[in-house]
Parts: C-alpha cells; sequence; structure tokens
C-alpha cells in the first residue's frame, strides 16, 4: 500500500500507478441461530440465542409466529451499554436474549409450534441485511 486505501499497480511498460481501493465492511449476517429449551414449559425461560458476524450500530427484531402467521410476540434487540442512548448497536458473536414465554399483553402463550424470527439491519440500511427463521414448541 502507498497510503491508506491505494495500492501500487505496476503496469506493462513498468511505470507504477497508484490505484484507489474500496474494502468494505464484512457483511452484517445472522448465524448459528436456536430457541433454549426447546420445547419450553411453563417453568422455564425461553431465550434465542443467535451469532453476528460483526458488530453494528443498526438493530434488530425477533418476531414470534403462531402457525396462522399472525405475530405473537416482537421484541428488539440491541446492546444497551448506556441507558442513556436507546440503542447502542448489536454485538457481534454469541447473543442470547431471554423471552420467557409470554405473549402480547403477558398472557402466557398456549401449547403449540411457533415460528421465530430473526432480523438485522445495519446502520443506514434502506432494508434488512440478514434474516433467519426456526421454529418451537410449547408444551403446558
Amino acid at each position: 500500500l502507498v497510503a491508506p486505501g491505494v495500492t501500487e499497480l505496476t503496469l506493462a511498460d513498468n511505470s507504477v500507478q497508484g490505484i484507489p481501493v474500496r474494502i468494505d465492511a464484512p457483511s452484517l449476517f445472522v448465524a448459528d441461530h436456536f430457541p433454549w429449551p426447546n420445547p419450553a414449559t411453563d417453568l422455564s425461560e425461553l431465550s434465542f440465542s443467535y451469532r453476528l458476524s460483526r458488530a453494528s450500530e443498526g438493530s434488530g427484531v425477533i418476531k414470534v409466529f403462531n402457525l396462522l402467521g399472525d405475530v405473537v410476540v416482537e421484541n428488539s434487540i440491541y446492546y444497551d451499554a448506556n441507558p442513556a442512548v436507546p440503542n447502542d448497536g448489536l454485538l457481534p458473536g454469541m447473543n442470547t436474549i431471554p423471552w420467557g414465554t409470554l405473549g402480547g399483553g403477558g398472557v402466557s402463550l398456549s401449547s403449540g409450534v411457533y415460528i421465530y424470527q430473526i432480523t438485522v439491519y445495519d446502520e443506514g440500511s434502506t432494508g434488512p441485511d440478514s434474516q433467519v427463521t426456526g421454529k418451537f414448541a410449547i408444551t403446558r
């Protein structure tokens, strides 16, 4: 590198030219996602775990759907290091979000199979950068 963001290129006539090089940040994606325990019971505290590829000042959301496709839970996910700042961003590596088994209004979800969706948005993105889905069961 000649300077940050510039690399040297030797041309066929042996002249050297500086070429600007743009290096984009690695993509933001979710991997290794799972709810735990699965199946969940009345006595269990259900958590969603996922691995995030890199830190981001963006945000995310976990949605839980019943088998009719209705959203029964929607929770924002972000790292909150400073309570004065509502969204400090997303942390890289393994993350766990405790949830329990309560739906909207604090009512326990009934026994059955549910679909979850984890979506992350990078800072300034116009759409989701990564979205994964899975299923879990609740037994009462």
